[in-house]
């Protein structure tokens, strides 16, 4: 085997198994990072009062109609056992940067664990509007995730994942730092009608992981946050782990 055999070999050959096994790395070190992945309701639209709707500068608000409707989703089947949906009209005297603001009328409790998605069925009827989602983070700090434009007809389940710049923790006990679901706000396109918008929602609801560390004297973590720092994240017991739209306990 001539010496130029064997440099096309080693070329060849060294990468590939230089590959090899920084994928056996990678796969070794998520494999052994533990998850409990859970889902449930945040808001089930089923209870007059939850949210107040507020308009921007241009809007009318005495034509501003936010209740609940015997409507929902046929997607969802079985799944959310859903009767009722939010459904709200509103109308703005000249085309801007429109917008409405859909908040909770409570103060929501942190979502359980580390979030993974958030998802919301919604109705479009062909407006061009874009829809967001607001969280706050355990800092105090506010993000603005978009959701989608709102230019279809009929219902649509629309998601968001949650990115990792968005922190959920830190490396001290307690570990786990829940997010707040703040609102929803949707845009509207300068250009489009102004005369009128419609737009109905639906069983709002996250994935989140619930996995927390065991080790010897865990409880500790959970005495801390509950006793001496008055947490309410869910996680650790506080709270009750309570679904803010019915009071359940999933």
């Amino acid at each position: 085997m001539n010496k130029n055999y064997r440099k096309l070999i080693l070329i060849t050959v060294i990468p590939v198994l230089l590959v090899i096994l920084t994928v056996n790395f990678v796969n070794a070190k998520v494999s052994k990072t533990p998850q409990n992945i859970t889902t449930y309701e945040l808001y089930q639209f089923e209870e007059e009062g939850q949210f107040k709707v507020e308009l921007s500068k241009f809007g009318v608000k005495d034509k501003l109609i936010a209740k609940l409707y015997d409507v929902f989703p046929e997607g969802l089947g079985n799944i959310g056992k859903s009767t009722k949906s939010l459904g709200i009209t509103a109308s703005f005297t000249r085309k801007s940067y429109n917008y409405l603001d859909i908040i909770p009328t409570k103060p929501p409790v942190p979502i359980r664990g580390k979030v993974k998605t958030l998802d919301v069925w919604v109705w479009g009827g062909n407006f061009n509007y874009n829809m967001h989602m607001y969280l706050k983070d355990y800092r105090g700090y506010v993000h603005d995730l978009f959701m989608g434009n709102l230019k279809f007809f009929g219902w649509r389940n629309l998601s968001v994942v949650i990115p990792k710049t968005i922190p959920q923790g830190e490396p001290y006990v307690p570990v786990t730092k829940g997010l707040r679901f703040v609102k929803f706000r949707i845009w509207a396109d300068p250009r489009e009608r102004v005369d009128r918008f419609h737009v109905f929602l639906d069983y709002f609801k996250v994935v989140t992981d619930v996995y927390r560390q065991k080790y010897d004297g865990d409880n500790i973590e959970k005495i801390i946050a509950k006793d001496i720092l008055k947490s309410d994240q869910g996680i650790y017991g506080n709270g009750g782990g309570k679904n803010p739209s019915s009071g359940k306990t999933k």
